[in-house]
């Protein structure tokens, strides 16, 4: 789903505020790449005798398309949640309005709302369950009732209540919200996500506030709908850093349009290039350093690789780093012996190395998303054609937001039970290179190689590759087979970042199939992806040799994916500063000393 048209908008407003008409504005506009085809809900029930109500329902339905589809609900208001979840990809459904639905639960003498016999909360929860697994694009209109005095009988009061209570559980999982006021359509900002903990105000220069997900990682077909969110105190580390759960639908800070108008993830997807003039001209900067000898050396490569990204020949450090951590799990014997990463964990994330290092560099934000479960290995696709599709535009809803929240810089880290396997079984299907070579070692919970483990999810990887082999021929083809959740989630973090000329710090093998895999969707996308170290595995070196990537540094870090790329961080931003003396008031100076030097001499 392009993000000019928002999967799931709740549309909120007064009465002739102009809420139908804009939310049927939204849903003629097709999906790119797809035709519209619109299921309009219609929910009012039309009371006997009540001809001026008949008129306003006559009006709507006039003004609706003729090749729309409409389905009456008033008489039966709990068709709703089933017609909503049952709903095919390919359609957008229309809901006007909750406010009808509520009423046309009331009963026929509407004096006591007692007398309804509504769980009113079971059946919110309902229709927020049927909205977030619906795979339809869902448009729901909606009065907004906070504006008004309290209303004075029962029955206003249960059903401000009710539109109320509906308004909000939906505002906190649909992609964006809409306010109309005099018909004007009014964006609303993401909200802040709720804090199940008190914590005292950290301190001045502090981040945003801690957050973490769940320590368990649930099955794949719950994952879409899982986040939790939890406040922590400041951490014993330099400084703060803010950490937050993302769900897999969770759009608070996901964009609003595509630059590119086109559909999210596919084949020949654009990708814009990276600015080929301020490399050139970076590279003729650095040679003109005012220093003695080699100047940054070999880092001279990163600064080339910013000014790309940034379109300038001086560039400057990123000022807003985000790390898009991602956790997952493999059943059967590609997760033999994993463990689920520290980060991923409230108790032990605080004094995880991811964020430790990420605290100590500075203007880093960590961003947690709970891929879910890959099916096991040795019995056939790990993901169906959906699944890997839902998966593909998680990730590429969460690069794209985080270009367009302002981050200048997003760095992969990835973890769980059987994940890094996962990334060495796409590289094995790709590149047909043998498994051994591409597998890291297993440790487990006690520090220890775990032998056993690797040779388990060894014979698993190559049987199963081996099997499969006539099929795989790509990464669009390997992801679903072979990958998981995980690796295609990190895919579509690339292509999002990539699309929005966002660069993408590599230290890891989950980030090396991704960026792998992500090629074969567009080819531009290597531009945007740096390899930091190769040395301290050889899927990275691999895809490195693979792509044409030049690795930064090779230190050999093993700290975990994301935790390398973080501890070269600070290093690659001294690079940046260094690189803009060329040219600044301390060339000049330079230059002018030693203009007198000679002179005197």
């Amino acid at each position: 789903m392009s993000a000019q048209h928002p999967h799931k908008v709740l549309v909120m407003g007064g009465i002739r505020s102009g809420k139908s008409e804009f939310a049927e504005s939204l849903a003629e506009q097709p999906s790119a790449g797809e035709s519209a085809a619109v299921r309009y809900v219609a929910t009012a029930a039309v009371p006997d005798g009540d001809h001026e109500w008949a008129e306003r329902i006559d009006a709507h339905r006039n003004r609706r398309p003729a090749h729309w589809t409409t389905e009456d609900i008033g008489a039966a208001p709990d068709r709703l949640a089933a017609m909503i979840k049952n709903a095919g990809n390919h359609d957008t459904v229309l809901i006007d309005d909750l406010g009808g639905w509520f009423t046309a639960m009331l009963p026929p003498d509407d004096g006591d709302p007692d007398a309804a016999e509504v769980d009113i909360e079971a059946v919110i929860a309902d229709l927020v369950a049927a909205v977030e697994s619906s795979a339809a694009r869902v448009i729901l209109v909606s009065p907004e009732v906070g504006l008004s005095l309290v209303a004075p009988t029962p029955i206003g009061r249960w059903f401000a209540d009710a539109v109320g209570t509906a308004n909000r559980a939906l505002a906190r999982i649909v992609d964006d919200v809409v306010l109309v006021v005099a018909g004007r359509p009014m964006w609303l900002p993401a909200a802040e996500r709720p804090t199940l903990v008190d914590a005292p105000t950290p301190p001045a220069g502090a981040r945003a506030r801690r957050r973490g997900r769940p320590s368990t990682t649930p099955a794949m077909d719950d994952v879409a709908d899982a986040v939790t969110v939890t406040r922590y105190d400041r951490p014993p580390v330099p400084s703060a850093v803010a950490i937050f759960a993302a769900a897999a639908d969770d759009r608070a800070d996901a964009p609003d349009h595509d630059a590119a108008g086109e559909a999210d993830v596919h084949v020949g997807m654009p990708i814009p290039m990276p600015d080929t003039d301020a490399v050139t001209a970076a590279e003729a900067r650095i040679a003109q350093l005012p220093v003695a000898g080699p100047g940054i050396g070999g880092l001279a490569a990163f600064a080339k690789f910013a000014a790309g990204a940034q379109g300038d020949a001086s560039p400057r450090p990123f000022q807003s780093v985000r790390v898009i951590a991602i956790c997952g799990a493999h059943d059967g014997a590609v997760g033999t012996g994993g463990v689920v990463p520290g980060w991923a964990q409230p108790d032990t994330a605080d004094h995880s190395a991811l964020a430790r290092l990420a605290a100590a560099a500075g203007g880093v934000t960590i961003e947690l998303i709970d891929a879910g479960v890959g099916r096991p290995i040795e019995q056939g696709d790990v993901m169906d054609e959906a699944e890997l599709a839902t998966a593909l535009r998680r990730g590429w809803r969460r690069g794209q937001a985080a270009a367009d929240r302002g981050d200048d810089l997003v760095v992969l880290a990835a973890g769980g039970p059987g994940v890094d396997a996962a990334a060495a079984a796409v590289l094995a299907a790709i590149t047909r290179a043998e498994v051994p070579s591409l597998l890291p070692r297993v440790y487990g919970t006690d520090g220890l190689i775990d032998d056993d483990a690797w040779m388990v999810r060894c014979v698993a990887i190559r049987d199963a590759v081996t099997r499969l082999g006539p099929g795989l021929h790509d990464g669009t083809t390997s992801l679903g087979a072979v990958g998981g959740p995980s690796i295609a989630t990190a895919t579509g973090v690339v292509l999002g970042a990539a699309q929005r000329g966002t660069p993408v710090l590599i230290d890891g093998p989950v980030g090396a199939a991704a960026a792998l895999a992500a090629r074969d969707y567009a080819a531009e996308v290597r531009l945007w992806c740096a390899m930091t170290d190769v040395a301290g595995d050889p899927a990275v070196g691999a895809v490195a040799d693979r792509m044409g990537l030049e690795p930064m540094v090779s230190v050999g870090f093993g700290l975990g994916e994301g935790a390398n790329a973080l501890a070269l961080l600070p290093m690659f931003q001294s690079a940046l500063t260094a690189a803009a003396l060329a040219g600044s008031d301390v060339a000049n100076d330079a230059d002018s000393a030693a203009g007198d030097h000679n002179a005197t001499a």
